[in-house]
């Protein structure tokens, strides 16, 4: 039936029907990128589809039809789809049995691939990938080096950037916006206006929302909230609860205990349990050393507060396999330390900083 021909490829007829659609298989006439003259490429619907500048191309069986273009040096692969007036541009690739439509746009170098689908108003720009299941929609934008894979969904107007990995089932909608080395992942929601940034970590089933911020290297998880205008940084860890407001700003220590452990200091006290060395002193501060009915006070050694670290908190790692338990508890004592909350300077995911403080107690060594 002949062919219709332009300088970069050749539209093969008869075609196929697909989607109410006629596609018709395209072959190069000359060698350009990875494609030598006479490769046959994927579907295009009419040459409008497939630009004739560039190195972009069809390969396989993806296809391309209805408003929808690829131009530049963009590259769509495999069963990939590409229609509506969806646009694949500059060096970006579409491949796998990943989707493209509606009035997204594909560009920079963004990959899209595996059975993902980016759609509506959405843009992938920069090196960002959506990969696996996910999708992206409405006036969501993706950019940077951020990645977006497992069933995870961005969409509402969201900004995902800088080096962000999103995964699993976690949702950004909204207004929200997530950028630099934040991780989200699990059932974590993060919408409305709320932002996520500077290495913090978001997981569990936990939610951020309101004008929120979490930043800083800070990390929320299990059931949390974090909503209104609360601000979690600085390294602070939110287990429990609902948070609606600056903790730290507030010095609102008796809440952070809560959000941390899940329960409320007593008698505005609260006991915590410290590796010491077999001298009994402090493994992460071997100047102080802790023995039973003693009050440790910060002025006595020249410091304004002393940093009280419960990363061996013996209520977390009894848990833990026998061999990898000896492995952290072979060569310690644990102290009981009683600490009142009026002494507490600051609180942190793995230490509270105090001015003084009370040894209750020796538990261990736990293993020898």
């Amino acid at each position: 039936m002949g062919n219709i021909q332009n300088s970069k490829y050749e539209i093969i007829k008869p075609g196929i029907e697909y989607n109410d659609r006629i596609l018709y298989r395209i072959r190069a006439k000359k060698d350009f990128g990875y494609v030598c003259a006479g490769n046959l490429g994927g579907w295009i619907e009419n040459e409008y589809n497939l630009d004739e500048d560039g190195w972009c191309w069809i390969f396989k069986e993806a296809k391309v039809f209805g408003n929808a273009r690829v131009i530049g040096n963009a590259l769509v692969y495999d069963r990939a789809l590409v229609y509506g007036e969806a646009k694949i541009m500059d060096d970006s690739l579409v491949e796998d049995e990943a989707k493209v439509f509606g009035n997204a746009k594909v560009m920079g170098h963004a990959n899209i691939k595996g059975y993902s689908s980016v759609y509506d108003n959405a843009i992938i720009s920069g090196e960002a990938q959506v990969l696996d299941h996910a999708q992206v929609f409405n006036d969501a934008k993706i950019t940077d080096y951020a990645k977006i894979h497992d069933h995870t969904t961005i969409a509402g107007s969201a900004f995902v950037g800088g080096r962000a990995k999103i995964y699993d089932n976690a949702k950004i909608y909204g207004n929200a916006r997530v950028e630099d080395n934040v991780e989200i992942y699990d059932d974590a929601e993060v919408y409305e206006n709320a932002k996520v940034y500077d290495s913090a970590y978001i997981f569990g089933n936990a939610k951020i929302y309101g004008n929120s911020q979490v930043f800083d290297e800070a990390c929320v998880y299990g059931y949390s909230r974090v909503k209104g205008n609360a601000e979690v940084y600085n390294e602070q860890r939110i287990v429990f609860g609902i948070v609606d407001h600056d903790i730290r700003k507030y010095k609102d220590w008796k809440s952070a205990i809560y959000h941390l452990f899940g329960t409320y200091p007593v008698n505005r006290k609260i006991i915590l349990y410290i590796p010491v060395n077999k001298d009994f002193s402090m493994v992460n501060n071997s100047t102080i050393i802790l023995k039973p009915d003693q009050l440790i006070n910060a002025k006595e050694y020249g410091q304004s507060y002393i940093s009280f670290s419960y990363e061996y908190d013996i209520r977390v790692y009894p848990d833990l396999p026998d061999e990898q338990f000896d492995e952290i508890y072979y060569k310690y004592f644990i102290v009981a330390v009683e600490i009142d909350i009026s002494d507490i300077v600051d609180i942190s995911s793995d230490s509270v900083w105090a001015k003084k403080a009370r040894v209750i107690d020796v538990v261990g060594p736990i293993r020898k």
